[in-house]
């Protein structure tokens, strides 16, 4: 999960339905068509979600900047309890939420030293996408997971090779994997700002919002 800039410019569409097609395609556009929450590419499974729900806030229902694009993975794991959130227009979600992977024990690892509502429930909806209900992972579950750590994994292959080599080819090749289009950003940013090395490399490379 990291920062999304929002158009300022409201879909004329939006007056007569949130998910108008003019609003779908604005969202779509400002998240690179990815999924707000867990940073996965997205075809034709998107939903426009309401980040606070209308079933408790109906005059939300069409606010600008209540709506976001989520994965129905994603969308069918938040419920409408999740009315706390923290809007990932208002914060550098990558920099507040440290975002890792516990290889060993399967588990993804959300942490952050913000304590806000916003942000606690953040990372336990985070959690619960990415690990299951109560750590528990079914069939969705697991194939979810298991996208994620092969995309992590090319990721760490990608940077094994250049802190090996740091030719020009690898360096471009760590550059495309930070491309503000590329999924699982939040988690390449930690990796990266957990080596120095990497960081005074590639810092440049992982500020994709102004």
């Amino acid at each position: 999960m990291i920062r999304i800039i929002k158009s300022t410019d409201v879909p004329h569409g939006l007056h007569l339905a949130y998910n108008h097609e003019s609003v779908s395609t604005q969202i779509l556009n400002d998240q690179n068509n990815k999924c707000y929450l867990c940073e996965r590419i997205m075809v034709t499974n998107y939903q426009i979600d309401h980040l606070i729900p209308v079933s408790r806030y109906p005059e939300k229902e069409k606010e600008w900047t209540n709506l976001f694009c989520a994965c129905d993975y994603c969308n069918g794991r938040k419920s409408d309890g999740w009315n706390g959130l923290a809007s990932p227009t208002g914060y550098h979600v990558e920099e507040v939420i440290m975002q890792t992977n516990n290889f060993a024990d399967k588990k993804v690892v959300f942490n952050s030293e913000d304590g806000s509502e916003g942000i606690t429930q953040t990372v336990l909806l985070l959690t619960r996408l990415f690990n299951g209900k109560n750590g528990l992972r079914n069939m969705k579950d697991k194939r979810f997971y298991e996208y994620f750590i092969h995309k992590i994994n090319v990721f760490q292959v990608a940077v094994d090779c250049f802190l090996q080599d740091k030719s020009d080819e690898n360096r471009l090749i760590i550059k495309q994997h930070l491309d503000c289009k590329e999924e699982f950003l939040g988690f390449k940013y930690w990796i990266i700002k957990s080596h120095s090395e990497l960081n005074e490399e590639f810092a440049p490379d992982i500020i994709w919002t102004t």
